[in-house]
């Protein structure tokens, strides 16, 4: 296990993320620019910088570790770390919104989970997701639940944004391990092993399934 919660051992690590969306950034002002909400031109599917920005998170839910391409690709969105709307309702304040730092890569369950929850300092620079700030406030347990470290477990802020993003729920444990097992599947070379971790994979993927649709039913 990492330091990191949102990766096994098995994941590439999340790097230089300011780096790369500045990068993002400097490509979208070349082809475009009059660009402001940088949101607009990353936010769809179909954009063809949706991807790019995806790949800057390794294509992971930069608050669970949650993996496009495990998941679905409608089970991914793009995120305002600080919440669209906090700022005013003018063209100056929609373009604070849509700025590449404000925007970050997150499964829907934590996306849309977070959307009314704002975020303040000193709680911006802590749960920080792009630095890595906000592995020094979760971990992963024993059983790979994603726990609230021991020094924030009185915060109410804390608390606040772990319930909001469903941190604590199932879905969440279950999307790591499948992770998990599928790195330890691409390094094993005995046929034997391989096969029964294809077993437990099967079942692992049968239940996060299952998750997901009494999910959706309890939505609608």
């Amino acid at each position: 296990m990492t330091n990191d919660y949102r990766n096994t051992e098995y994941c590439p690590a999340y790097e230089n993320i300011g780096k790369k969306k500045q990068a993002l950034k400097c490509k979208i002002l070349t082809a475009s620019p009059k660009t402001h909400n940088f949101y607009n031109k990353i936010s769809t599917r179909k954009d063809p910088y949706h991807q790019s920005f995806a790949e800057i998170y390794n294509c992971k839910c930069a608050y669970c570790g949650a993996k496009w391409g495990e998941l679905p690709t409608t089970s991914f969105e793009i995120d305002h770390f600080i919440k669209k709307n906090a700022h005013p309702d003018t063209a100056e304040g929609r373009e604070a919104d849509g700025q590449i730092e404000n925007l970050v890569w997150s499964c829907y369950e934590c996306n849309r989970g977070k959307s009314d929850l704002l975020i303040t300092a000193p709680y911006d620079a802590a749960l920080n997701p792009d630095d890595g700030s906000i592995t020094n406030i979760f971990c992963r347990s024993e059983d790979y639940t994603i726990r609230i470290r021991e020094k924030y477990q009185n915060d109410s802020f804390i608390r606040a944004f772990y319930k909001a993003l469903g941190l604590d729920r199932e879905s969440k444990r279950l999307d790591y391990l499948i992770l998990k097992l599928r790195g330890k599947i691409k390094q094993e070379t005995d046929a034997q092993k391989k096969l029964k971790f294809y077993e437990a994979l099967s079942i692992l993927q049968e239940k996060r399934n299952t998750y997901t649709q009494n999910h959706e039913r309890q939505r609608k």
